[in-house]
């Protein structure tokens, strides 16, 4: 747990001190506003951590999806009378990826409270929101989140087999590879529907690459990551390609740390995820089968992953749900209540 509160200190921190270094009091203020996206974690640590709140927590996750789920469908009903055959639905948020990436980040511990249901009338429900959760991604037509989701879940699911290879079974054993192969089927399906659409990744690259020579030239601090959109925008930067207005950061959120706080943004950045995953990790293997901490790995995979592509970390939305589970988990590790 230190590990993991020194990796969040020492990430947004160095973000901090980027900001302070530069003398550019914007970057300082997103560092900040970035850093109060995290407090759900301790927040959510200390609440699981001294009462059991499992049944708050599920039933929490139940509602929210059932009422974006509801907001979805008048949106899909009044769009489609204006653009038919086009509507992505993003329910209470402000984009269909947000939405995308926080059922990404709910599915797992929806499908890890259907295994932990006692009563028949709990799996039938936890099963019709894992149904409707999946039905609500397919609708935002969230590629970036679905895969990430598969991804998570693929990873997850070779992780526990490997830790835990001699306790399972063939059956079990089977069972994996089988989640593995059809998780991996769904992926294809993913992509080859990306190949037809349109959207593709807009002008992701060449922000990616602009972003990179923002970094070459400002190794050290880096631009600012409050200064990111003037910097692309400039005559110096802006790639004679680029048509598209009113990016505020270049989709990628290593390369916004990189190009935004140089090499102290990237290796606060660094410090985080691998504070998360060693703590994830650690609890996974010294679990005895299914806890909270599978699903969260699923979920910390995920939010790498989306992270490669969209924000999350930047994106209030996506990243307090995040945190808010990141601390439930933990907070369980510590009071044998994952279970």
């Amino acid at each position: 747990m230190k590990i993991l509160i020194a990796g969040i200190f020492i990430f947004y921190g160095l973000l901090l001190v980027s900001g302070l270094l530069l003398g550019d009091k914007s970057s300082m203020k997103t560092a900040v506003e970035w850093f109060l996206y995290a407090c759900p974690f301790f927040v959510f640590f200390i609440l699981s951590g001294s009462y059991n709140i499992n049944k708050g927590i599920a039933v929490g996750i139940f509602l929210a999806i059932i009422a974006n789920a509801i907001l979805g469908e008048s949106q899909l009903i009044g769009d489609n009378l204006y653009n038919p055959g086009g509507v992505r639905i993003q329910g209470s948020f402000n984009h269909p990826n947000s939405f995308g990436s926080v059922l990404a980040w709910t599915i797992p511990f929806v499908g890890y409270f259907l295994y932990r249901s006692k009563t028949t009338s709990q799996r039938v429900f936890a099963s019709f929101i894992l149904v409707l959760s999946f039905l609500c991604l397919f609708l935002t037509d969230s590629r970036g989140a679905a895969v990430s989701l598969i991804t998570g879940l693929v990873v997850t699911a070779l992780i526990y087999a490997l830790v835990h290879r001699n306790q399972l079974g063939i059956r079990q054993k089977l069972a994996v590879v089988f989640l593995c192969l059809v998780l991996a089927v769904g992926t294809g399906a993913v992509l080859n529907s990306s190949v037809h659409n349109t959207r593709g990744l807009g002008e992701r690259q060449l922000m990616w690459s602009s972003s990179m020579q923002m970094w070459e030239d400002h190794k050290l601090l880096g631009v600012g990551i409050g200064r990111w959109p003037e910097n692309y925008y400039s005559e110096r930067y802006h790639p004679a390609e680029g048509h598209e207005m009113g990016h505020y950061f270049p989709h990628n959120m290593p390369i916004y740390f990189l190009s935004g706080a140089g090499i102290l943004g990237g290796i606060g950045y660094l410090c985080l995820v691998l504070s998360m995953l060693y703590v994830l990790l650690k609890r996974a293997i010294e679990s005895d089968g299914i806890t909270s901490a599978i699903p969260m790995m699923a979920v910390f995979i995920a939010f790498i992953m989306d992270g490669m592509i969209d924000a999350t970390l930047t994106n209030k939305t996506v990243g307090i749900p995040f945190y808010a589970l990141l601390g439930y988990a933990i907070g369980t590790f510590h009071t044998g209540r994952e279970h």
